[in-house]
Order: C-alpha cells, then sequence, then structure tokens
C-alpha cells in the first residue's frame, strides 16, 4: 500500500500551494476588476462632492454611519434571541461582531457564502454545530421575512402598488412556516434519528421568540436608508424620506437571490428602477445608487475586517474556513477530513484545528 499512497500524499502536497496562491490571485484580480469598474463608472465630480458634503456636513453622515451599525446590532440581537434558551448563550458583542464579519464576506464572496462562515464562527466560538446551523439558518429566513414585509409596506406607499400582495404575504407567512416547522421537529427526530440534534435545536425556540426576532429584523432594514439618505443629498439630489426607504428596501430586497458578491449590480439596477417612481432621472438614480453601494462596500471592509481577523485570522481565512463548511456537509460521516468545520453533529473540534487555533 505504502508505493500507491505515498506519491498520491507527494502530488496532493506539491498541488496544494499551487491552489492556494491560485485563489489569493484570482481575489486579487476580483478586488483589481471591481475597482477598475468602479473608476470607469464614477465620476471623478461625484467623489468631489462627496467629500465637500463629508467636510462641511459630518454630522449627517455620522448619523447614516451609526443608524447602519445598529442595523446590524439589531439583526445580532434577533440571532440571540433565536438561540435555544437552555443552550449555551453566546455574548451579544460576539454575535454582533459575527454578523458584522459574515457582512463582510457576503461582500468578498459570490452567493450568501458568508452565512456559512457565520455558522462555522459560531460553532468556534463554542455554539454546539447543530444549534449554529439551526440559529443561522432560521436568523436568515427571519431576516428575508422581514424584509419582504417592510419593503411592501414601503411600496404600499409609494407610486407602484404591484409587489404589495406578493412581498407582504412571504414576509408574514414565512415566520408562521418556521413556527409550523418547529412543531413538526419531534417528528422529524423520529422518522431520521441522525437529524435529531437539528430537530432539537429547531424545536427549542418558540414562536414567541420568532416573533421576537422577526420584530427586531423588521426594525433593523428602515435604518439602512440613511446611507442613501447622506450620498442622494450629497450628489445634488435631495431625496424624500419615502423615497430614500422604499429604494433602500427594494435594493436590499433584490438582494436576496443575487449570485454576485454583494449583489453588485442588482443592487444598482433595484434601486434604480426604485428611484425612478420618484421622478429621478435615471443616469442621476444609477449615480447614486453606485455610490450608495460603495459605500455599504466601505463600511463591510471597515467593521467586519477587525472581527474578521481576529476571529478567524483574516478575511481570506474566514473565506477558506466557509468553503471548508460548506464542504464537510457533502462529505459522508466517518470521512471527514481532518480540520475540516462540519456544521453537523456535535463534539469537540479535530486536534488538528485545536493545535491551529493555539
Amino acid at each position: 500500500m505504502t508505493p500507491v499512497r505515498v506519491p498520491a500524499l507527494r502530488s496532493a502536497a506539491r498541488r496544494e500551494p499551487i491552489g492556494r496562491y491560485g485563489l489569493l490571485a484570482l481575489r486579487l484580480a476580483l478586488l483589481v476588476g471591481l475597482v477598475a469598474v468602479a473608476a470607469r463608472v464614477v465620476r471623478p465630480a461625484d467623489v468631489a462632492a462627496l467629500g465637500r458634503f463629508l467636510r462641511d456636513e459630518p454630522a449627517p453622515a455620522l448619523a447614516a454611519v451609526a443608524a447602519y451599525a445598529a442595523a446590524f446590532a439589531l439583526r445580532a440581537w434577533a440571532w440571540q434571541v433565536l438561540l435555544p434558551p437552555a443552550g449555551r448563550r453566546l455574548p451579544f458583542v460576539l454575535l454582533w461582531r459575527l454578523t458584522l464579519a459574515a457582512n463582510l464576506v457576503n461582500h468578498l464572496a459570490p452567493g450568501k457564502l458568508g452565512e456559512v462562515a457565520r455558522i462555522a464562527l459560531a460553532a468556534r466560538a463554542g455554539l454546539p454545530r447543530a444549534e449554529a446551523l439551526v440559529s443561522v439558518v432560521q436568523a436568515r429566513v427571519v431576516d428575508t421575512a422581514a424584509l419582504l414585509a417592510a419593503a411592501a409596506a414601503a411600496l404600499f406607499l409609494s407610486p407602484a402598488h404591484a409587489a404589495v400582495v406578493p412581498a407582504g404575504v412571504l414576509g408574514l407567512s414565512i415566520p408562521l412556516a418556521l413556527a409550523a416547522a418547529a412543531r413538526l421537529a419531534p417528528r422529524l427526530a423520529r422518522r431520521w434519528p441522525r437529524l435529531a440534534p437539528v430537530a432539537a435545536a429547531l424545536a427549542a425556540v418558540p414562536g414567541r421568540r420568532l416573533a421576537l426576532a422577526w420584530l427586531l429584523s423588521a426594525l433593523s432594514w428602515p435604518l439602512e436608508a440613511g446611507i442613501l439618505t447622506v450620498v442622494a443629498r450629497a450628489l445634488g439630489t435631495p431625496l424624500a424620506p419615502a423615497a430614500a426607504l422604499t429604494a433602500t428596501l427594494v435594493a436590499v430586497a433584490g438582494q436576496v437571490l443575487a449570485i454576485t458578491p454583494g449583489g453588485l449590480g442588482t443592487y444598482e439596477a433595484n434601486m434604480t428602477l426604485a428611484l425612478q417612481l420618484y421622478a429621478v432621472e435615471p443616469a442621476a438614480a444609477f449615480r447614486i445608487a453606485l455610490a450608495t453601494h460603495l459605500a455599504k462596500y466601505l463600511f463591510a471592509v471597515a467593521a467586519g475586517l477587525e472581527p474578521a481577523w481576529r476571529l478567524a485570522g483574516g478575511p481570506g481565512r474566514l473565506l477558506d474556513r466557509a468553503r471548508e463548511a460548506a464542504g464537510s456537509r457533502q462529505q459522508p460521516t466517518g470521512r471527514r477530513q481532518p480540520g475540516s468545520t462540519g456544521l453537523s453533529g456535535a463534539g469537540a473540534p479535530p486536534p488538528a484545528a485545536a493545535a491551529e487555533r493555539r
């Protein structure tokens, strides 16, 4: 067996650095491409106007950033509410930092890989992995439902009413579906015993906690409108509160199915269309949407870089951990690679991972 396995191990060892450097080069190329696109589309006059506004009127910008940070704090609080009452309670500040780190990953990677990173980091912080998986999935679903309901309410006050009914129905029915799933969890555990930890974590969250988490998330989404209000005012197109609220909620709701990093492209298109409902010229609406999205990218890096570095060793390591966590779900039980971050089942981390953390 030795003559067969040793060359394979050596071959894998030779390939691993190449793959690692290749991923790094791909990330750098993507970053350079995004910067190049931004430099091509964003006008120097807009950057100068934003700079002058920040210099002359810093208070509105600081208030908008504080409101944006408070939105993530409310979502972290909602996540804490969704943790099983009898389980381990992670500190609120830690949950907030995990949420900010996940937001950074969502802005750097396609899809919603940040949620996988949040599961992996929560399990690494000591939360049982079944509870980490269930609570993050519930938090994400509740966030989406609250966002759709808030967007429906904002659209009801706007000149367009076409999307009010489906968005409102989804936003109100999804939490009820989660409560029904919690009631069916014991049956799930009896039918598939291997899912017993997940079913127990699902059944441990009563309906009133789901309702409270939904309310906290619904209160968080309108706080993001402050960024758009400041950017539009700086670029010479002041918006009414209803316009800023509707455009923000519609733009963020459109990212639910986005696959690009941070919903790049989808966010701008949705916000541009929403602003045109309030008689904003298409060119001006696109510039406002792009500048608003870039401001949120800057916040994601500024607020998420420190927790990502402290909790996982940097954004790159955090992305790797998220990919390992997502890939471990596809490995058969008992054949997991050493050091992988599994999402199902409980237990202590492998010795190699523990040594790496120390």
